[in-house]
């Protein structure tokens, strides 16, 4: 369904962010948020505010160009079509809690 493609993507799309900005062991938590740490988790916050409200601009910039999603049907979708595909995105009553 569209709402766990959009779960998948989002998923994925975060676990990318979070590589590449990951520098040390153990978690934010126990020791207290690192500089990187807090800028993956901000980064995450503002995409998630993006996709809900439908920002393209915030988007496009959040998104690297080279990024790829690769379904688990095997397709893979670039940038554009993965912006895009979020744009036509019919959620109703979603908010950031």
């Amino acid at each position: 369904s569209r709402s766990e493609r959009g779960t998948m993507n989002r998923t994925f799309f975060l676990l990318s962010i979070a590589l590449a900005f990951a520098t040390t062991t153990g978690s934010a938590q126990d020791r207290g948020a690192s500089a990187d740490e807090q800028r993956v988790l901000d980064t995450e916050d503002e995409y998630v505010a993006a996709e809900l409200g439908r920002d393209e601009a915030t988007l496009r910039r959040i998104v690297d160009d080279r990024f790829v999603f690769n379904s688990s049907n095997g397709t893979t979708t670039g940038k554009e079509a993965f912006i895009q595909s979020i744009m036509s995105w019919s959620m109703v009553d979603q908010a950031i809690r």
